[in-house]
């Protein structure tokens, strides 16, 4: 296995964590979907206790943020029919009391992580290969393997559950901002400069 952040391993309960079907992640709107797996607009440092997942530009990006203390987050991530690629951690400290960490199997398709979050963010950034692929997610805050504090997507929807499964590559219904707005705005930053 490989080790990133720091060189100790993960805690016991993660390395003896055994799978089992998750749930798929359902929408606030009551219809089961998630419309908009953007970056959530409810995100901001410090403001709340929270596992954060979104999609965005072919990336996934989990996120764990503190509203006051030290919180630790733990989590396993399963890729089914595919694999991880450009892993990456998200501003991990090395050291202290605080140390962050992550592995993942040779494969490249599991990636387990243990972060102590403590008024920042800490998080994972990766890219999936496999057209078909799914990931089946883990997740815990605070010895809590539960949903509690579970935001996916633009609108912060709720985990069903502490495991769930959501699409590898998902499509939005509802895009963060229209293409041609972007142009627009696009278009007016450069007349000001």
């Amino acid at each position: 296995m490989r080790r990133g952040f720091a060189t100790a391993a993960l805690a016991g309960c993660l390395c003896a964590l055994v799978w089992s079907d998750g749930v798929p992640a359902q929408g606030s709107k009551g219809d089961g979907k998630i419309e908009n797996w953007g970056r959530p607009k409810d995100f901001a440092l410090g403001k709340e206790t929270a596992i954060w997942l979104w999609h965005d530009d072919g990336v996934w990006r989990l996120r764990t943020t503190a509203g006051g203390g030290v919180h630790h987050f733990q989590g396993v991530i399963e890729v089914v029919a595919g694999r991880l690629v450009e892993l990456q951690g998200n501003k991990g400290e090395k050291k202290g009391v605080v140390v962050d960490q992550y592995v993942f199997n040779a494969g490249r398709t599991v990636v387990k992580f243990d972060f102590k979050t403590a008024g920042n963010t800490d998080g994972l950034n990766f890219k999936v290969e496999g057209p078909k692929a799914e990931l089946r997610l883990h997740l815990a805050l605070d010895g809590s393997w539960a949903n509690k504090n579970i935001r996916i997507g633009r609108d912060g929807d709720p985990a069903p559950g502490a495991r769930f499964v959501v699409p590898a590559h998902p499509i939005d219904t509802e895009p963060d901002e229209p293409a041609e707005k972007k142009e627009k705005k696009k278009a007016g930053k450069k007349k000001k400069d």
